[in-house]
């Protein structure tokens, strides 16, 4: 069960990258490149992922990192969620100016 949210989390992590690059303030703060080599670095975490969660059940080992992956992934998702707001609340600020 905790292989799988590892997955299902790696995949909306990799939403919002892709919504953050596309965004035009990331463009003029310069952070498209950032931003794409860390959604590079997701894309093959998510194969290795997908890769351990059919051989956790031959290992626990694997069951473990897999659990620590997803806590990862929750903390990555978490500063994306916070630097989205970010740039909404300059994007009202630079409106309001």
């Amino acid at each position: 069960m905790a292989e799988a949210v590892a997955t299902v989390v790696t995949e909306g992590i990799i939403d919002k990258l892709l919504s953050l690059v596309a965004d035009e303030i990331n463009l003029a703060w310069g952070f498209k490149a950032e931003l794409r080599k860390l959604q590079n670095i997701l894309e093959k975490i998510q194969i290795v992922v997908k890769e351990a969660e059919t051989m956790q059940v031959k290992n626990e080992n694997v069951k473990d990192w897999l659990m620590n992956l997803r806590d990862g992934a929750y903390e990555a998702d978490d500063i994306l969620d916070e630097y989205a707001t970010e740039v909404l609340r300059r994007k009202i600020e630079i409106r309001l100016c």
